[in-house]
C-alpha cells in the first residue's frame, strides 16, 4: 500500500547540532519514506541554550518555531524538524523538577505546524553550593557528569 502521507517521499530539514537527527531521522524515513538531513551552517544555539549560557530572548514554543523556519529557510526546504529540551520547575505542579521536550515539525507546502511536547520527572535537575572539592565531585557522579 502507498503511503498517502502529506510528508511521504520529501525532504525534511533537522534543525540542531546535538545529534538529535540520529534518533529522529530514522523514524521519519521510515513512517514517510521520507529524505532527512540536517543543516549546520544554522547554529541552533544562537537561540539560547537550556543551561542559559545563551539566554533566550522567546518562549520555548518560540524558539523552537523560529529553529524550524531558520533551518528551512537556509535549506530550502518545505519540510522541516526541530527539538527544544527544558529542565526547571514542572510546569502544571512546580515544586518538583522536569525535563520538559518539545518537537515541532512545520509544512509550509501544506500550511501545517505540529507540536508535541513530554514531560518528564525523570531528570538529574539538582544544583549545590560548596566549597568542599568531594562534595562537588560527588554530586558530579551523582547527577551522571560528564555524560549528561
Amino acid at each position: 500500500m502507498k503511503n498517502k502521507s502529506v510528508f511521504a517521499n520529501r525532504d525534511i530539514v533537522i534543525a540542531g547540532i546535538h545529534g538529535k537527527e540520529t534518533v529522529i531521522a530514522p523514524l521519519l524515513e521510515m513512517e514517510f519514506n521520507a529524505n532527512c538531513f540536517t543543516n549546520n551552517k544554522f547554529n541552533t544555539d544562537a537561540l539560547g541554550t537550556f543551561t542559559g549560557d545563551i539566554p533566550r530572548e522567546l518562549s520555548p514554543i518560540d524558539t523552537l518555531r523560529q529553529k524550524c523556519l531558520k533551518v528551512m529557510e537556509w535549506s530550502e526546504c518545505t519540510l522541516g524538524i526541530a527539538s527544544e529540551g527544558t529542565f526547571g520547575p514542572h510546569p502544571q505542579i512546580g515544586l518538583i523538577p522536569a525535563d520538559t521536550e518539545l518537537v515541532m515539525l512545520i509544512d509550509t507546502e501544506n500550511n501545517l505546524e505540529i507540536t508535541a511536547r513530554f514531560v518528564s520527572t525523570h531528570t538529574n535537575l539538582s544544583s549545590l553550593e560548596t566549597d568542599d572539592f568531594d562534595e562537588l565531585k560527588n554530586f558530579a557522579l551523582n547527577v551522571g557528569f560528564p555524560s549528561h
